[in-house]
């Protein structure tokens, strides 16, 4: 039994989860550092930091295997016996439209975005009931209030999350349990370089999404300049949670980069309407761009 708040973080071996973790660290808390087994030796990178704070775990977590989460939180409960902040950022990315998609990549998308964090609170919350209090903290995403063309699983994930998070806000303010989603934009971070193409859009112009080529080149090009001129970091994001993790009265959603609270603010004030046809504007000339250097290089 210790007298620290303790935090558990998923995903922690890299990006925000990594970043939080260090923050977290730094300001006293004990903090229960997990991911899957094959990303642990991410860790020995940041061997000489966790040295200098002893107060953590470093455990391997499935978020979407039941026994893993049951295991981990059942020794949580036995060493540490007590469980205040659950920050929920494991979480993978399928590219792909629609029409095309794969029943399996949409399962896998939603299994491990919405399914694992919802199942994962539900295991912590009859320890956090029983010591008073918790917080809840789902790291979603500007996906989850707005999506463009490929991008539609991912988007659906994050969406169903938010509402899956929206209902807890309600549900748990009896026991003191606080919710919170933190929805950040573009951020400097490797996670891009992960993201999962579905098999069609993977397949080329050989495969039958061919016709959404141009889509995807434009969402290519859309995410590439983004990560260019952003100056946000996972830096930024931990420092943005930390803030939330103090504050007597978090709120329910915390947009924590310029592009999410520009996008958040002209989602919440223009007509649906006119927020649409905004978006589809720029699209459409981030693609005729594209295609005119296309045909510039072919002459």
């Amino acid at each position: 039994m210790i007298s620290q708040p303790v935090a558990l973080i998923t995903g922690a071996s890299t990006g925000i989860g990594l970043a939080t973790a260090k923050i977290l660290l730094e300001r006293g808390m004990y903090v229960i550092l997990t991911a899957r087994e094959s990303s642990l030796s991410r860790f020995h990178t940041d061997i000489d930091f966790l040295r200098k704070y002893p107060d953590h775990w470093i455990r391997p977590l499935d978020v979407t295997r039941p026994m893993d989460r049951r295991t981990l939180i059942g020794e949580i409960e036995r060493d540490l016996g007590r469980l205040d902040v659950l920050i929920n950022n494991a979480g993978i990315m399928y590219r792909t439209p629609l029409e095309y998609a794969y029943e399996f990549e949409s399962k896998d998308q939603m299994l491990v975005n919405f399914h694992a964090p919802i199942e994962l609170v539900k295991v912590c919350l009859p320890l956090m009931r029983r010591q008073g209090g918790g917080h809840v903290i789902n790291i979603s995403s500007a996906a989850g209030f707005f999506s463009v063309p490929t991008m539609g699983l991912y988007a659906a994930s994050k969406h169903a999350l938010e509402g899956a998070s929206e209902a807890l806000y309600h549900e748990l303010r009896p026991w003191n349990v606080r919710v919170t989603v933190v929805q950040p934009g573009f951020v400097t971070t490797e996670a891009y370089g992960h993201t999962r193409l579905g098999l069609a859009v993977e397949t080329g112009h050989k495969g039958p999404a061919v016709a959404y080529e141009s889509q995807s080149r434009t969402i290519s090009a859309l995410v590439s300049n983004a990560l260019k001129l952003t100056t946000a970091t996972p830096e930024d994001v931990a420092a943005a949670i930390w803030k939330v993790i103090q504050m007597k009265h978090p709120p329910l959603r915390c947009k924590v980069t310029l592009d999410a609270q520009v996008f958040g603010f002209l989602k919440k004030f223009l007509p649906e309407r006119v927020f649409e046809r905004l978006v589809s504007h720029c699209l459409d000339k981030l693609t005729a761009q594209i295609q005119s250097k296309a045909l510039s290089s072919r002459i």
